[in-house]
This record gives C-alpha cells, structure tokens and sequence, in this order.
C-alpha cells in the first residue's frame, strides 16, 4: 500500500443510496480510472472529509473518536485507507502514474469507448434499442416517431436532460420526437454539462462508439472551430473519457436519425459560467464564451453545414445532498416547480440574456447545470421562439434530493 503520512481524498464521488433500511456511500473515481467501487456506510461521511491532506493517521483516529465518542475499530482506517488506494483516490505517486497513462491512451485512441454501458443503460443493443423505445411509448412519453419522417428543418436546437434514464427517460423522447419530426441536419453539435473539466470549453476530435455503432465526429468542423477559437480547447480532453451527459445524447441520435441516414457530430463540453453570476456579468462579455459561441456560428457558416444543437442539461439540483440544510417537503417542490417554470417560460423567448437574467436573479442558487451549454446554444443559434414540451422532477423520496429537468425544442422559423 502506498498510502502517505497523510492521506488525502481525489478524484472521488460519494453517492448515497438506502439497501435493506439502511443508508450507504457508494465511492467511486470520478476520472474513471477504475470502475469498480467502494460501499461504506453513511457514518462513513466524517472519515471521508477528514482525509483532506493535513492529518496524520493517528490524528484522523482522534478526530473521528472526538465526534462519535468512540474509538474506531482496530485496523478499520488502515483497512479503509487501503481499498481508496486500490481505487487510485488517494493522492500518491501510484494515483498520479495511472492518470498520467489513462490520459496518455485516451489521447492516442482515435475512438471515445463507451463509459456508462452494461451500468446505466443495456450494453445489448437489442435491448438497449427496446428501453429507447420504451421511453417514447410508454403512458408518459411523445409516442414513437413516425417510421418516415419528412423533417421541414425548423427546430434548430433542442434542450435535453441528461439525468439517468431510470429516472427522466421519457422527457429524453419528448425532445428527440421533436428533433426527428422536424431537423433536417446532417450535423449535430452536441454542448454538453461538462461535471469532469476545469475549463470553459473542451472539445474532442474522436468518434464515440456505443452498443449501436459509431458515431462519426465531423473533425473538419471540429478542427474548424477549435482553429477560430484558439488553444485550450483540447487541454482537458480526458474529462469526455467518463462524462454521460454527451454520451447519452448520442444513443439517441444513434437509434433514431443515424439508422436513417449519414449523420456527424461534434461534441463539446461545457464547463462552469458560476462566475459570470458571480460578477453579475452576462457571459457573452466574457473573452472565452464570446469567443466559442463565434468560433461555432462562422465554422459553421463557412462549411455550409446544416447543424442542429443539442444542450445537454438538467435544472435544479436542491436538497442535503447538494448541500442545502433542509430536507424536501412538498412547499419546497412546488417552489421548486414554480421557479423553474418560470425559467423554462422565458427560454421560449430564444433569448439566452433571459436565461442568465433569470439564474443571475437568484444567484444560480438551485444549481441550474444546464444553464452553460443551454446559454451557448441560444447564443449560437439565436432562434426564433422556444417551447416547452415536458418537464419533470425527481424527488427522493427520503426528502433528501431534488433533481428537475425538461425537454424544450427552438425554432428557427
């Protein structure tokens, strides 16, 4: 075990889950380094958050006896400490040499490997086509799309969540109905919540394979825009290695306009805008988003390409889990509801300041992570007129989450 003098905690995602009545910490690697996993238990949470670097062993002991009045039981740390090594989220020279190589392969391969199949959607394709299906035509969802769409190119854009299809499946169909009823495009540009990069826009030049097939980057208007653009773009490429809300997109573009005719894409994450609130400053005055959302709107033009976007995004995230120190009853999910119908409702202007001018209003405090990619795709398309065509919550039922999100399209004429 490698683990040093005093360990710290990286790369790590804690999501909590109930079996058998009882509350549990799933730990995995947020840079995907591994794909297996470590279940602690809740009370686990303190041990967690004192492996923050400044703390020797024995002083991690003290601390946690300190709060719980009692002692840690003998080799329990040790052997805590050792499975978070095993799972490279400890911060060591062993960490550090995995994720030197893993970034090194991704950069070489000219194929971005599924992330998410066999875990949050079928890794069968049979199966997989039949839950896509299902989440058009079951009580909630748009109905399946007509088998010979005749698209009249007005939706330019549309706003798709990208929440776990367990839990928002059916307004994915809602969007996609839309976009194959009326997009005639041969090229998709993806902007996707990027949850992994640091940076204001990541781009990536590889085809993204999934149980369907593969998906073909359409690299002359990736190169194009990243040329206009300028450097960065690709510095945190890696962040697209474990990343879904792009990923999840593509499947449904896979099954629904791939199958039917020659399509491309170009997959760009989006990272935080968190500081253009801050400042109380639109994000097209800032150099990186101004520069992105013209590097898009003149590669574009200058191709000639017929493009349709998609943002990838969800809306609020409330609750303990994301940090608030209430639980969720039902007066909190109907504000919640009324706010982001209030949003939702000034998106159908097509205008991205209404977007900012509404997250900017309440100091983004329901963590709209779709706000991003969504401003960036109305500034780069400037539409005509939005619509809402669903939307929905996810709310723990233990009151300890809420998770909202729509599907909205944008027309362009």
């Amino acid at each position: 075990m490698s683990v040093p003098e005093r360990p710290r905690l990286v790369g790590a995602e804690a999501i909590p889950f109930q079996w058998q009545g009882q509350d549990y910490l799933r730990i995995s690697s947020r840079d995907g380094l591994t794909r297996e996993a470590l279940v602690l238990p809740k009370t686990a949470t303190l041990l967690l958050q004192l492996l923050d670097g400044t703390r020797t062993t024995e002083e991690i002991k003290r601390a946690f006896e300190q709060t719980y009045f009692a002692p840690l039981v003998e080799g329990q740390l040790e052997e805590v400490l050792t499975r978070l090594d095993n799972l490279y989220l400890l911060h060591n020279t062993r960490r550090e040499n995995k994720l030197r190589d893993t970034i090194d392969e991704f950069r070489q391969a000219t194929i971005r490997e599924p992330s998410h199949a066999g875990g949050s959607y079928p890794s069968d394709p049979d199966q997989l086509r039949s839950l896509i299906d299902g989440m058009f035509a079951s009580p909630g969802g748009p109905g399946l799309p007509r088998s010979s769409p005749k698209p009249n190119g007005r939706v330019g854009g549309i706003l798709s969540p990208h929440i776990d299809f367990q839990r928002g499946g059916n307004s994915f169909a809602w969007g996609f109905r839309e976009l194959v009823d009326h997009a005639d495009a041969d090229t998709f540009v993806i902007l996707g919540t990027g949850h992994y990069t640091s940076e204001r826009f990541t781009l990536t030049r590889k085809d993204f394979r999934t149980p369907l097939g593969i998906l073909r980057n359409d690299r002359e208007l990736t190169d194009l825009i990243a040329r206009h653009y300028g450097d960065g773009v690709f510095e945190e490429e890696i962040a697209h290695r474990p990343e879904h809300s792009i990923e999840f997109q593509v499947l449904f573009l896979q099954h629904l306009v791939a199958a039917r005719r020659e399509i491309g894409f170009v997959p760009i994450l989006v990272g935080s805008f968190h500081d253009t609130v801050e400042a109380s400053r639109e994000p097209v005055s800032q150099g990186e988003i101004r520069r992105m959302i013209e590097a898009i709107r003149e590669s574009v033009s200058s191709l000639g390409r017929k493009v349709c976007y998609i943002s990838s995004g969800d809306l609020a995230h409330i609750g303990m889990k994301f940090g608030d120190p209430w639980t969720i009853d039902e007066s909190r999910r109907a504000q919640c509801e009324r706010a982001d119908r209030e949003l939702l409702s000034g998106l159908e202007s097509g205008q991205g300041n209404d977007l900012f001018r509404n997250i900017n209003q309440e100091n983004d405090i329901r963590r709209v992570c779709g706000f991003p990619p969504t401003y960036t795709m109305l500034e780069v398309l400037r539409p005509e007129s939005g619509r809402l065509l669903q939307y929905d919550q996810y709310v723990d039922e233990r009151g300890f989450e809420i998770v909202s999100f729509a599907s909205m399209a944008f027309y362009t004429s």
